[in-house]
């Protein structure tokens, strides 16, 4: 990753984006991650698109998984070249157990 690309990462304090949310119908909302059965849809409910900020995370301290829900932990992927990173096959066979060595060390799951 390009040092530039860093640096305006790095000083970008938020940004505006549209996230979809459910709406409360007051129906259970579905969604199936296999063919339904016939006559059904594959998924159900209302989408309710909202912007909102997104802010930085990397400049927030105090940040812990027991009470945010996330936490930043620092991961430095043996994958340099930004290139490696669309590679999927690659990403998968590399960064990926990186990243879940990484999680499991900082909350000591046995497993992911």
């Amino acid at each position: 990753m390009s040092a530039v690309f860093v640096e305006a990462v790095a000083e970008l304090g938020s940004v505006q984006g549209s996230l979809n949310y459910t709406r409360n119908s007051g129906v259970r909302p579905v969604n199936y991650t296999f063919d339904p059965p016939a006559g059904v849809p594959r998924n159900s409910g209302e989408v309710d698109a909202r912007t909102v900020t997104i802010h930085n995370a990397r400049r927030e301290t105090g940040l812990a998984l027991d009470v945010s829900g996330f936490e930043m932990i620092e991961h430095r992927s043996s994958l340099k070249e930004w290139a490696a990173f669309r590679d999927t096959d690659r990403v998968k066979a590399t960064d990926y157990p990186e990243v879940c060595r990484a999680i499991k060390t900082r909350t000591g799951a046995d497993r992911y």
